[in-house]
């Protein structure tokens, strides 16, 4: 088995854990690749998506309110991260031109997309008219 089949293995094994847990959150920590964003999307019913990239500075500064507003918001909705540089084919998929970028899935459909660095405020504000 190679690295990334266990490092996926392994990610799929905690958002299952988590999920059967019944509080309905992602960790936030957890890198989403295509088939764990897909499992994501049918078992949350808000998911906050973070399109991030290690090169990114704005993406480290937007890690800690991203992570600040999932924890205030736990068991309210799910949140999760997509490295768009291990995950072209979802950055193509949702039209990721720029990062950060994040998007409000609501029953896993995009309902919201915010493109660049937000406050926490700002993060909270949009997601909590989804609540």
């Amino acid at each position: 088995m190679s690295e990334d089949e266990e490092l996926n293995r392994i990610i799929e094994k905690k958002i299952r854990e988590i999920m059967k847990r019944g509080r309905g959150e992602v960790e936030v920590e957890v890198e989403f690749d295509k088939d764990s964003l897909r499992d994501a999307l049918s078992k949350c019913g808000i998911l906050v998506v973070d399109f991030w990239a290690q090169w990114c500075g704005p993406c480290q500064i937007y890690s800690r309110i991203f992570k600040a507003v999932a924890e205030k918001l736990k068991g309210k909705a799910c949140f999760g991260r997509v490295n768009v540089d291990r995950n072209p084919e979802l950055a193509d998929k949702y039209r990721i031109y720029a990062v950060p970028t994040t998007i409000i899935f609501i029953n896993g459909e995009p309902v919201e997309t915010i493109v660049g660095l937000v406050t926490e405020e700002e993060l909270m504000s949009k997601i909590e008219k989804y609540l």
